[in-house]
């Protein structure tokens, strides 16, 4: 494992554990070197969605979906951070990418269960919600 890999499964955890500093100061390092690594902007933009800042969080998810097209993970990230963002038919096009790409993903499906929700399609939010809970 290379040391910027490193640093970005430390921030990874750092993220998880709540210490958004820690995560955004690694993550910071790694983009400083490598500017095209789709993983340290999908972090980075987790890690802002937690901070509110949204106008940085989908810049960050925009490029790590730019980056990575075919990652589902990154294409459920951008959907739900435009989905908070209020931006929903934006969200359900990136939500129902990232379901195609792999229908059994819990967030993308939990997310555009809420979405469908929100929309008052209550038939299409219960597929969503019964997979993502499984």
């Amino acid at each position: 494992m290379s040391s910027y890999e490193r640093k970005i499964a430390r921030a990874a955890d750092a993220l998880e554990k709540g210490r958004l500093d820690d995560a955004e100061r690694l993550l910071s390092s790694v983009l400083g070197n490598h500017p095209k690594n789709a993983d340290a902007h999908n972090l980075r933009a987790l890690t802002l969605l937690q901070r509110r800042d949204m106008a940085r969080a989908l810049e960050h998810a925009r490029m790590a979906v730019e980056l990575a097209p075919d990652n589902y993970r990154f294409r459920g990230n951008l959907g739900a951070a435009l989905m908070i963002a209020g931006r929903l038919d934006d969200a359900a096009i990136h939500l129902d990418q990232a379901v195609a790409a792999a229908p059994d993903y819990p967030l993308a499906r939990r997310q555009r269960g809420m979405l469908h929700a929100g929309f008052e399609r209550f038939a299409e939010a219960a597929s969503d919600l019964s997979v993502a809970v499984k």
